[in-house]
């Protein structure tokens, strides 16, 4: 049986030859594409969405899980294939055209979108691990290989390797933690390789530093708006936000839900004007002693800082983290300047040290709460919420029992310990609907939690701030062995 040829028209104007004749691509030594299962072989996203029959009851979300991860693996075979037009640029041989004018035309890209995608094809080529995690096994999904991709592409070359072999360890220990863990451990890797790069932003935002005041035309008052470095903000931070930052994050109506946009609103509102408050206070000298007393008498912030032993030691420049209230939790200090502040503030100065574990040096395990140092213990490990996806401050969380302090009817557990390995911060909102809306939390010796909803199936994990991924063996030996 023949086959009529097709009647469409060529775009092509006739007797143009293409710059550059290419040899056909013979069929066998076509790969199946990303994303796609080999003959026999089960789909890989129905195979994941299987794992939870509870699915079958809303048709509507199956469809929504479904397609989000197909989006991954159409995406993964969109940057597979642009990898091999760059690296032959195949597109200008062949056409004549630029592959970023066929992307914006034809493909609909923004310019935006182009150098993402260009930039990430680039970065997975010097990253094999990323690349078979995102484009080979699907482990790691677009959202997570895009923000990968933005906090490690402008990392000197000549640490690919070593970037790379972290990246497989946090990978391998990272595949049933939140999908934020991966992204937060690849800004340590970051900084560990290169721990240059936080002190020069630091010193260009100090560089940067200051505030202004701006009148409204009719006299009616004005704006105050400015612009400061890590220690000048998390000082700002922890002068104006005082005792009644606590509780005050956005409204939730249940664990993991959105916050509602209204009362997230009047939340703001009601912080910010906590802070004028506060400020006019600090203005008029009305604010009492909180941690020691300048020569005046006039109060001075407290801030609270965690740092790695061996930086305190000058053993190495890793920088340190001032905790905030703020949404994150925490801004980067170099090392150098939290040696400095630590000389020179003393009383007003909070330290809690790690050792090069991310344990905390100095504080017990197994001690009942105490109002303030076992508090420090928990933000030496955890700059946010534990919940799973959650960003409030830890500064503003409760400190949470892995297993419910009161003991639970019919369950197997026993009643929960007021220790540093059984406790977690945890929102105002989270804390209050965990065992309500039916999770259960498992809390590990690195501070890790399992989080699982019996009834879906549901299970994740979050992990500390300062959680480092365990060696693997394997990984370990091929980065040890000679060349």
């Amino acid at each position: 049986m023949t086959t009529a040829p097709s009647t469409r028209p060529s775009t092509r104007p006739t007797g143009t030859p293409h710059p550059v004749a290419l040899d056909p691509i013979a069929p066998e030594a076509v790969e199946p594409e990303a994303g796609e299962p080999e003959a026999g072989e089960p789909d890989r996203v129905e195979a994941e969405l299987a794992r939870f029959p509870v699915l079958a009851e809303v048709p509507g979300l199956e469809a929504a899980l479904e397609a989000a991860r197909r989006i991954d693996r159409l995406t993964a075979r969109l940057i597979e294939e642009l990898m091999t037009l760059q690296e032959h640029e195949l597109a200008e041989r062949a056409t004549g055209v630029a592959l970023e004018q066929w992307l914006a035309i034809v493909g609909r890209r923004t310019g935006a979108d182009r150098r993402m995608l260009l930039t990430a094809g680039d970065t997975l080529r010097r990253l094999p691990s990323l690349r078979d995690a995102f484009l080979v096994d699907g482990t790691v999904s677009w959202a997570q290989t895009r923000a990968v991709v933005l906090r490690v592409h402008r990392l000197p070359r000549h640490l690919d390797d070593a970037v790379d072999h972290q990246l497989a360890r946090a990978i391998a220990a990272g595949l049933d933690t939140d999908p934020d863990a991966l992204v937060h451990r690849v800004g340590w890797i970051a900084l560990e390789l290169d721990p240059s790069e936080p002190s020069e932003a630091q010193r260009r935002a100090e560089d940067r530093e200051f505030l202004a005041l701006q009148p409204r035309l009719d006299g009616s008052g004005g704006r105050v708006f400015g612009d400061f470095g890590p220690v000048g903000f998390a000082t700002l931070d922890a002068a104006l936000s005082g005792p009644s930052a606590a509780g005050s994050g956005p409204t939730r109506d249940g664990f993991g839900r959105r916050p509602d946009e209204d009362r997230s609103r009047a939340s703001a509102d009601a912080t910010g004007r906590r802070r004028a408050a506060r400020l006019l206070e600090l203005c008029e000298g009305a604010v009492p002693a909180s941690g020691g007393t300048t020569d005046d008498g006039a109060g001075r912030p407290q801030l609270l800082v965690r740092v790695d032993l061996s930086t305190l030691l000058d053993r190495d420049q890793l920088p340190a983290e001032l905790l905030t209230t703020l949404t994150g939790g925490r801004m980067w200090a170099s090392a150098q300047t939290v040696r400095d502040l630590i000389a020179a503030r003393g009383a007003d100065l909070r330290s809690v040290i790690l050792d090069d574990t991310g344990a905390v040096v100095g504080v017990g395990r197994s001690q009942r709460l105490a109002p303030g140092w076992l508090r420090d213990a928990l933000l030496a490990l955890h700059d946010t919420c534990s919940a799973p996806g959650c960003r409030t401050a830890a500064r503003v969380c409760d400190a949470d029992h892995a297993h419910p302090w009161h003991p639970v009817a019919g369950a197997d557990a026993p009643p929960g310990r007021t220790d540093v390995d059984e406790l977690a911060p945890l929102c105002r909102t989270d804390n209050g609907t965990k065992e309500r809306d039916g999770w259960r939390a498992t809390q590990h010796p690195d501070g890790s939690r399992t989080w699982h909803h019996p009834r879906t199936g549901l299970t994740t994990r979050t992990v500390p701030a300062r959680w480092r991924p365990p060696p693997r063996p394997d990984i370990t030996e091929r980065a040890t062995a000679p060349p």
